[in-house]
């Protein structure tokens, strides 16, 4: 019985040693800062001040998705209502429904606010609203990286693409990864910790279903998207799990 417990605690302590804590910019439930939401400003300041240099910070972490207007903003859930919930936000959900245009975009069956996807607003309209528990507002990619440069990020950094659906907006992002590690990341030393096991110091992963739903094969050229992103120098697209190169294993 004692030689459980022991077994047990070693596993758990494993565990959560094993847990990178610059996931969703280390905010959230089930993150480092509990207190604070997922993907915010708030929580991403905070890791890069007080805890990106810990061993069990393998890299900073959050996810992007693209607004109706083309902006790339830092959210993880395609439907808003977790994260942007009604009681906090009723107000600017009432004055939204009274928005006939904004209406019109979304499908009759979706129209209920725990159907809402990001991609129904314009980044303007998306700025109403306030993250769960707190005053904070959903961040742009730019937002973001201005952050990470100004807090003087020293880890990696991999950003997960959730929902992106316009050619332009996945060229916006692999450029903007691009300057960013040209510009900045380049030239810091980054800390690779041993349990690091991406070839990069500014990529980015996915899931399958986002892969084959976001980078589909170009019609005239197959590998149009893996050889774009090879152009801009970022590696290639990454599987969220295994970290296996969806390009190498694919094309």
């Amino acid at each position: 019985m004692i030689k459980l417990v022991a077994i047990i605690s070693i596993l758990l302590s494993i565990e959560v040693y094993s847990k990178n804590i610059g996931h969703r910019a280390s905010g959230g439930p089930n993150e480092y800062y509990t207190d604070l939401p997922e993907n915010s400003r708030a929580s991403l300041k905070k890791s890069l001040a007080e805890i990106q240099y810990q061993t069990n910070y393998l890299y900073l972490e959050f996810d992007i998705q693209e607004t109706y207007d083309g902006e790339l903003v830092v959210f993880h859930d395609r439907s808003i209502d977790r994260m942007l919930p009604y009681e906090e936000n009723q107000k600017s959900f009432d004055k939204l429904y009274r928005n006939l245009k904004f209406l019109k975009r979304v499908p009759f069956e979706r129209r209920a606010i725990r159907n809402f996807y990001i991609s129904d607003f314009k980044y303007k309209e998306l700025l109403n609203f306030n993250l769960r528990g707190s005053r904070e507002k959903i961040q742009t990619l730019d937002s973001s990286l201005k952050v990470m440069k100004s807090s003087n990020l020293m880890k990696p950094v991999s950003i997960d693409v959730k929902y992106i659906h316009s050619v332009e907006a996945k060229e916006k992002l692999f450029k903007k990864l691009h300057l960013y590690y040209r510009h900045v990341a380049k030239e810091r030393s980054i800390i690779f910790e041993p349990r690091y096991d991406l070839p990069f110091k500014v990529g980015m992963i996915m899931g399958r279903r986002a892969f084959d739903k976001i980078f589909a094969p170009h019609p005239m050229v197959k590998n149009y998207w893996c050889g774009l992103v090879k152009e801009y120098g970022l590696k290639g697209l990454y599987s969220t799990y295994s970290h296996h190169d969806y390009c190498k294993i694919l094309y």
